[in-house]
């Protein structure tokens, strides 16, 4: 039965079967794998069914007169996951083109399907993260521009800065993933070396690799840069008179103001407080303005100041203008929200304003009724915890 013979060439177990699937002959790995089955039928000598293996391709083959493949689970009742196998049928044809026996190959593929499956779980988690982070990248290009043309240089710097540390960790994660998923690819070249199918799917799996490497690597040098452009804040602390950083702002907006919206001041008396004044007045700025294009026509803004009696100092800003739907007011101190017309506002004041109170220490929030007007309210320590 070893006689030499193309059977023996194959270095998988192949079998020849006649036309009812009956074993009529086997290789020598074929036999040492499967034991000796010949006259048996091919399910159950080799996975111990009684009927034919789900998928199977026997009978096209011997209709069709074609090659077929398949893979084949094979489920261990003990409950071990299961084995795989790809499976090739070739039509033996007698000159009248009759199908008059077919050979079998049957190749373990649960090492290559199971590293098939990491690499696939990989690259969908890293398919996940790169869209994630072509989000965040795209709302930090978007807040970038934006600022550049309307905010202080101080205040594009902490936004940047926030942000570049919120996508410092995700691209961490990615580019770690690449690296694995190239360790693996690689392993699997070594196991897979000889086969020409699966040379050509790694080769393509590679490619992509290295479009997805480039951008990663085109993402770092963003963020490098961004934090070198963050450096440009550094501004300190400072006890300052909150009423003198109100006041500069609403003499920088005297020409929006001026017959057209009353300034109501309701000043207590207040302590100095610890912050930082350049931040503090862009906060002023961002809040007046806001309420300037609220107003259509004549209107008016209210501006109070308290000190509670402990280590609080409390701000509004209040106007009668249009309001904020509520539906919306949620969202105000989302990075680039607005609700403004185009041309009018980038949607970033207010998130400024938010990082830059809560920074502090502090609380900002807003109440609002459709068409009643808007009121901030802010609440600032008056001396900074120790860092």
């Amino acid at each position: 039965m070893f006689e030499d013979c193309p059977l023996e060439h194959f270095i998988d177990p192949l079998s020849r079967l006649d036309t009812g699937r009956r074993i009529v002959r086997q290789n020598k790995l074929s036999v040492e794998r499967f034991g000796d089955a010949g006259n048996q039928i091919c399910h159950e000598a080799h996975f111990n069914r009684a009927e034919p293996c789900e998928g199977c391709l026997f009978q096209n083959v011997v209709e069709g007169g074609r090659a077929e493949r398949w893979y084949l689970a094979d489920h261990d009742v003990g409950g071990k996951p299961p084995s795989y196998y790809e499976i090739s049928l070739i039509p033996i044809v007698d000159d009248d083109g009759t199908v008059a026996a077919v050979q079998e190959v049957i190749r373990d593929a649960t090492a290559t399907v199971a590293v098939e499956q990491h690499l696939i779980e990989l690259s969908e988690s890293l398919g996940r993260q790169t869209h994630n982070l072509r989000k965040d990248l795209a709302e930090l290009h978007k807040a970038q521009a934006a600022l550049i043309q309307t905010e202080k240089l101080a205040s594009l710097g902490k936004l940047a800065a926030g942000l570049t540390h919120e996508i410092h960790t995700p691209l961490g994660t990615l580019v770690a993933n690449l690296d694995v998923l190239k360790h693996e690819i690689d392993g699997l070249k070594e196991e897979l070396a000889g086969n020409l199918e699966a040379s050509v799917r790694i080769g393509r799996m590679e490619d992509l690799l290295e479009l997805h490497d480039m951008a990663t690597n085109r993402i770092q040098t963003i963020i490098r840069s961004l934090k070198q452009f963050a450096h440009l804040d550094r501004a300190v602390m400072e006890k300052v008179d909150l009423h003198e950083g109100i006041e500069a702002a609403l003499n920088l907006l005297t020409y929006e103001l001026k017959q057209r919206i009353e300034i109501e001041r309701q000043f207590g008396a207040i302590p100095a407080v610890q912050c930082r004044p350049d931040a503090m007045n862009q906060v002023f700025m961002s809040l007046l303005q806001n309420a300037v294009q609220a107003i259509t026509g004549t209107g008016r803004i209210r501006i109070a100041t308290r000190f509670n009696g402990e280590n609080h100092v409390e701000l509004e800003f209040e106007d009668n203008g249009k309001g904020i739907p509520a539906e919306r007011l949620d969202k105000i101190f989302d990075a680039g929200f607005t609700s403004k017309p185009r041309g009018v506002g980038t949607g970033l004041g207010l998130a400024i304003a938010h990082q830059t109170i809560t920074g502090h220490g502090g609380t900002i929030t807003a109440r609002s009724d459709s068409g009643q007007g808007t009121l901030f309210t802010l609440v600032l320590p008056v001396v900074q915890k120790p860092a």
